[in-house]
């Protein structure tokens, strides 16, 4: 561990040091992400979902082979405090009904006389408590040792419902250990969502696959 250490310290410094080359710069954080379990899940990625076609892509590390779970989060705490009409209308906009990642089944059920009581007017007789669906294309691949990768996902995802508070859980998937490299695209604008911070999730389940 301590030699690791000290290799992580001198990487550091000579990338520093050779910031302005970006040949060098791109060397080193190559060599730095061998020792370095920072990339490792649960995944963030933020990601801008007021808008059509923005692409977000991310290396990670898989430590251990389990079932995982792709997700949506909306707002942080700190975006919470003191916001309550924001939660409601999140709240509303991700949809009362929630649906099992793994299955694809409905977990939760709710009714209009439900949503009415606790969301008022930003209920009508229209709402779904599905929510509004959000469709994005997923890319995920397996990276080998020997530089070559595999397709492991290639998927539109219809996203629905919500999970937990301001959450919406979409996959589960079982992921054996190694490197990924993942690619998200959002495939319509919402309006609703400017401003909103929004993250991409990859976390691990207690349900193996």
């Amino acid at each position: 561990m301590i030699v690791i250490a000290a290799v992580i310290v001198t990487i550091t410094i000579l990338s520093n040091l050779l910031n302005a080359n970006w040949w060098f710069r791109d060397v080193f954080s190559l060599i730095r992400m061998q020792f370095d379990s920072s990339i490792a899940v649960p995944l963030r990625i933020p990601i801008d979902l007021s808008k059509k076609g923005i692409i977000v892509e991310s290396e990670f590390k898989i430590k251990d082979k389990r079932g995982y779970y792709f997700s949506f989060y909306f707002l942080d705490a700190d975006s919470r405090k003191n916001n309550f009409n924001n939660i409601k209308k999140m709240r509303v906009f991700l949809g009362l009904n929630a649906y099992n990642p793994y299955s694809g089944k409905q977990s939760s059920f709710n009714d209009y006389e439900y949503a009415k009581r606790n969301y008022g007017d930003l209920i009508d007789k229209n709402y779904n408590l599905d929510g509004t669906i959000i469709p994005l294309h997923v890319t995920l691949y397996k990276l080998n040792k020997n530089g070559t990768k595999e397709l492991i996902k290639d998927k539109i995802y219809q996203t629905k419902g919500s999970s937990g508070f301001l959450g919406r859980d979409f996959e589960q998937i079982s992921l054996q250990k190694g490197k990924y490299f993942i690619r998200v695209e959002s495939l319509k604008a919402f309006r609703e969502l400017k401003g909103i911070e929004t993250t991409f999730r990859i976390n691990m389940t207690r349900r193996y696959k």
